[in-house]
């Protein structure tokens, strides 16, 4: 949608009321993945990361007069490729929204749309290191196509704590088959559809919708090949592919993964403290310098609910909950680590990280196209005549990858229930 006239009106309006509209949900688990990882380049051949998938296997005992030592040997090493996926998201204003700006406005609309944009594209950053399973995946479907209401997409999965909060109006969309390698197409052809309105659990669209897509299937934007910018479901797991390698083959590429199927417990928490113990040969001295625990305000208030049922484990003296009155934190496991809430982080997990592996490999930085004059504003060009239109044009984009330098040293509690606990589709 173009910025034009009549936005510029409205922009009007809101400014002469004082209203400013407050992004209620800013990019969070991005800023705390971008602040504890490091950066590393990576390029179209690909970053290659050694992994050390066996020990050392010399080992001898024998006769100290004379007797032979050990067969000398190494460690096994491996490596994984991968190179970057690229978004971007572009902004568009019209001559008359240009002649129009800054007359007789108490701001400058176009700079909080500009501002909003940005705000925006970090906020699709956000969406996909927080819940990116290598897919463009933005909802889910609920339900299969129906020829009663062809324009709806219902996206309100029982373990979905989602919905369709992700979605914006008038971006334009795919729908594709849980793995992003089929687009449905049924009697509306491959064409972008378009996003008349949502609600936190359904999509409509301007035009009806593929009538082959069925429940489980992707909502997706436009372009590529929807493979996505890899985030936590992706990087802490157990099976398939790492990138380029599989999984099962290299168990160091193997995350600790517990399913819950049920409700978040203390001893589901110590199992996978534990667990986590023994397969990253963490040194148990009471240290968690090396743990991260990342959740949804989901399992944190499952979490509160579960330390107030449980007075056993409260107290005011120092150590840990602490959860009572006079106590310390509602943030605080057993274990003493801090449990960090993330708002787009899934509501069925909890993730206990090791950060100190974890990098970004980037081509180039979220902002301003660079090497082309799109970067700047550039006339905008029709699409159907290549004549020059009355408006113009700027893009922003990213091209990098997340991934983590040991998968073997983070862990996850999947499946929790979510019943009775407030959700993102749910909380407004």
């Amino acid at each position: 949608m173009a910025f034009n006239q009549t936005q510029v009106s409205e922009a009007q309006r809101v400014y002469l009321e004082g209203i400013f509209k407050e992004y209620q949900n800013k990019p969070d688990f991005y800023r705390f993945w971008t602040k504890e990882t490091e950066e590393v380049p990576t390029n179209y051949k690909g970053r290659q990361v050694a992994i050390e998938t066996k020990p050392n296997p010399s080992i001898s005992f024998g006769n100290l007069d004379g007797g032979d030592l050990a067969s000398p040997s190494n460690p096994t090493l491996d490596n994984f490729t991968l190179t970057y996926v690229w978004m971007n998201v572009g902004l568009e204003e019209t001559y008359g929204a240009i002649l129009n700006n800054n007359k007789e406005t108490v701001g400058d609309p176009l700079q909080k749309a500009a501002k909003s944009t940005a705000d925006q594209f970090y906020q699709w950053l956000n969406y996909y290191v927080s819940d990116g399973n290598g897919t463009t995946r933005l909802a889910t479907a609920s339900a299969s196509y129906s020829g009663g209401t062809p324009t709806i997409f219902t996206a309100n999965g029982s373990t979905d704590t989602f919905g369709a909060t992700r979605i914006v109006d008038g971006m334009q969309f795919f729908l594709y088959d849980p793995t992003g390698t089929t687009q449905r197409t049924g009697t509306v052809g491959a064409g972008a559809l378009t996003v008349a309105s949502h609600t936190n659990t359904a999509v409509t669209s301007t035009t009806n919708l593929p009538s082959d897509f069925v429940s489980g299937d992707i909502l997706v934007p436009t372009g590529g090949n929807q493979i996505g910018p890899k985030g936590l479901p992706y990087l802490v797991n157990n099976s398939g592919n790492y990138f380029d390698v599989s999984r099962s083959a290299v168990p160091q590429l193997q995350s600790t993964v517990i399913s819950a199927g049920g409700s978040l417990s203390q001893t589901l928490l110590q199992t996978l403290y534990n667990s986590m113990l023994f397969k990253a040969g963490y040194d148990d001295d009471g240290s968690t310098n090396w743990m991260s625990l990342c959740t949804s305000p989901t399992q944190l208030q499952a979490y509160y609910n579960l330390t107030v049922t449980n007075t056993q484990y409260m107290h005011t003296t120092q150590g840990s909950p602490g959860i009572d009155v006079g106590g310390k934190s509602v943030q605080f496991t057993w274990f003493g680590e801090r449990l960090r809430r993330f708002l787009w982080i899934d509501g069925t997990r909890i993730y206990m990280m090791n950060m100190e592996g974890a990098k970004t490999a980037v081509l180039k930085q979220a902002g301003p196209l660079t090497q082309l004059p799109l970067g700047d504003w550039w006339n905008a060009i029709s699409g159907s005549t290549s004549t020059a239109r009355a408006a113009r044009d700027r893009w922003l984009d990213f091209a990098g990858e997340n991934y983590l330098r040991s998968p073997f040293m983070s862990g996850v509690l999947t499946t929790l229930s979510i019943s009775g606990l407030p959700t993102a589709k749910s909380a407004y």
